[in-house]
């Protein structure tokens, strides 16, 4: 316990962290240089030349595999020759003006719909038909009916202009003028119900006149375009062509080696840390060395004479007891500190005291 203890000095980052690049680039060669191993392959192999940090690969075919890629080479070769030539073909066929086909709706749905010509006379023909069949019958009911009524009233006394025969046959025509004209009325119902029929049958006939020449045009439009674009895309077709398609050699890949790096900075912090706690312990003992001793000075013993706790120890002389003398320091003395002169507590068991630090005192006043 000599002097003032210092703690471990921290290890220098520039230096750790120099160690620790050189580690990981150490750690990245070696990984490299074990990942990079030759190949052999049925269809050519694979080796590596080292040119210090950076490495060449090199693919070397099998005769077999050398001459389909020297094929293929030639084949898309004679492809993009191909296409070139055409390219003039191509502009001829953008030189002309491309107009496609129009749609004519007039003629697909028969031209602007003339009601009065598809449909007739809804007046002059389809009703005047129509009124002819609903009254015939009335005429020869009501003619009937007029020659039962006057025999009746003729019958009965009453004679042509009397007012009694008058108001009957006034009534009697009443009633056959409304028999007319619910007669009438059926007839334009019966009229327009036919017309209507007739209005939903052309225009049926002409929506599947539209729908029929709609798809007509979409063919003819489709084949058009297809007349215009065919040589472009076959022109297309033998530029794509002429690009190699060859794949190179594939040998698999075989289980690559992942090494870690070493943790420099991390060994050294450890290290240092250890050291630090090692320091720290020993403060702690000295720390607690000393409050004892300065509990046993408070309590007025003579003085520790526990070998443990001296050092630099040499003889003195042996007194007319028997007792042998020494010459010491504490361990907590300074170096350059004078030597103190007593005894050992081992050579006088009589006049030693165990004290409650765990150390032998010697009370000087029993030797």
């Amino acid at each position: 316990m000599g002097g003032k203890s210092r703690p471990p000095a921290p290890p220098d980052p520039n230096v750790v962290a120099n160690a620790q690049t050189q580690s990981n680039l150490a750690t990245a060669r070696n990984e490299a240089t074990i990942n990079r191993y030759d190949q052999n392959t049925p269809w050519g192999n694979v080796s590596w030349t080292n040119n210090g940090d950076r490495w060449t690969q090199n693919t070397n075919l099998s005769p077999n595999q050398q001459q389909l890629l020297s094929q293929e080479e030639q084949n898309s070769l004679g492809l993009g020759q191909l296409a070139g030539d055409q390219i003039n073909t191509v502009g001829s066929i953008l030189g002309q003006n491309y107009n496609p086909r129009r749609f004519d709706m007039n003629a697909a749905t028969g031209g602007q719909l003339d009601l009065s010509s598809a449909l007739g006379d809804f007046r002059g023909d389809i009703e005047g038909r129509t009124r002819e069949l609903m009254t015939r019958g009335l005429d020869q009911q009501f003619g009937r009916a007029e020659e039962s009524l006057r025999s009746r009233l003729a019958n009965q006394g009453i004679n042509a202009g009397a007012d009694a025969f008058g108001a009957e046959l006034q009534s009697f025509n009443e009633g056959r003028g409304d028999a007319y004209a619910n007669a009438e009325l059926a007839a334009r119902d019966f009229a327009l119900g036919e017309r209507g029929q007739h209005m939903g049958e052309l225009l049926t006939q002409r929506g599947t006149n539209l729908s029929e020449a709609l798809q007509g045009y979409q063919l003819d439009d489709r084949a058009d375009f297809q007349q215009r674009t065919q040589p472009l895309n076959e022109i297309i077709g033998l530029m794509n062509g002429s690009q190699i398609g060859y794949q190179p050699v594939n040998p698999g890949q075989g289980a690559n080696v992942n090494i870690s790096p070493t943790d420099i900075a991390g060994i050294q912090q450890n290290a240092y840390g250890n050291r630090f706690g090692a320091w720290q312990q020993q403060q702690q003992g000295r720390n607690a060395l000393l409050g004892s001793l300065a509990n046993l000075g408070a309590a007025g013993m003579t003085a520790f004479s526990d070998p443990r706790l001296k050092r630099d120890v040499e003889y003195a002389h042996t007194d007319a007891n028997g007792v042998p003398w020494w010459r010491y320091r504490y361990k907590w003395d300074a170096d350059d500190a004078p030597k103190r002169l007593g005894v050992m507590a081992d050579d006088v068991p009589h006049a030693r005291i165990m004290t409650a630090s765990g150390f032998w005192a010697v009370d000087y006043g029993r030797l």
